[in-house]
């Protein structure tokens, strides 16, 4: 099934190095270097890395008494879609990296993540409570392709039969249906998708390596119609007019589909 990928890559959310908040010294561009003709510049291809590590566990307990819940998962650090507006760029400081360009070209992958998880699944501390994944970082961002840790770990809480939820706004999430079909069955899952522009031209200076506005609308879709329960979180989408225009948009709210999404993701541009 076709997830509606972008065919080229796209542009980075940012080409800065900001210093990380935690080293003593941080390396600076030299500037001789612009001095130089454009084809003298040895500037290096902004190509993602990933970078296999191993997590000392999984399961995040949230005590922000803001957020629908209780317990997070991420199975990456760091994200490819580049979102600009993205509040766990400084968490990548407590990597050792920048949350500026490094967030989004070096993407840890946590290897033994399904491993971790089924030990503190078994755990006679833990209390059961929906978890969310994708707290931090979008669980199905272009690497979960190769690495299925997301797919891996919905295995995991179809044979716990283990309430999850999922926020993405990545089409790939398309590939996993049959698994969300059966949670669903269960009546363990619920799934949000991120809408946060009304045209592309939009998406791709905000979200530049994320799912195109109408496959989004294609995956409320085609989940609605598999009865898997299916949550649009929409922005403001007056993309810079109005009373918002020049601050940040008004709080994300989860909204229940109808939303006639059919016919949206017929008209949304490509």
């Amino acid at each position: 099934m076709s997830t509606d990928q972008n065919q080229s890559k796209p542009s980075r959310g940012t080409s800065l190095h900001l210093a990380n908040r935690f080293h003593k010294t941080n390396p600076v561009a030299n500037p001789e270097m612009n001095q130089l003709p454009a084809e003298d510049r040895e500037i290096a291809p902004s190509k993602t890395q990933t970078i296999e590590v191993k997590a000392k566990s999984m399961i995040n307990k949230v005590n922000s008494p803001d957020l629908l819940m209780e317990y997070s998962l991420n199975p990456y650090q760091g994200c490819e879609h580049g979102c600009v507006y993205c509040y766990a760029r400084p968490t990548h400081n407590y990597w050792g990296y920048s949350a500026a360009d490094d967030f989004e070209n070096k993407i840890l992958v946590k290897a033994n993540a399904v491993e971790v998880l089924s030990r503190e699944l078994k755990s006679r501390k833990y209390q059961v409570k929906p978890i969310m994944l994708s707290g931090n970082t979008d669980c199905y961002q272009p690497v979960e392709k190769k690495y299925r840790l997301t797919r891996q770990i919905l295995e995991l809480m179809l044979a716990w039969r283990h309430p999850v939820t999922i926020i993405t706004k990545n089409a790939l999430i398309q590939r996993d249906l049959d698994l969300l079909g059966e949670l669903n069955d269960l009546h363990l899952v619920q799934v949000a998708i991120s809408v946060t522009a009304a045209h592309d031209r939009t998406r791709r200076v905000m979200e530049p390596r994320a799912s195109t506005i109408a496959s989004r609308f294609r995956t409320i879709r085609l989940l609605a119609e598999r009865g898997i329960p299916v949550h649009g979180m929409l922005r403001n989408t007056n993309e810079g007019r109005g009373k918002h225009c020049g601050h940040h948009p008004p709080a994300i709210q989860t909204s229940p589909l109808p939303l006639h999404a059919k016919d949206r993701a017929a008209k949304s541009e490509d």
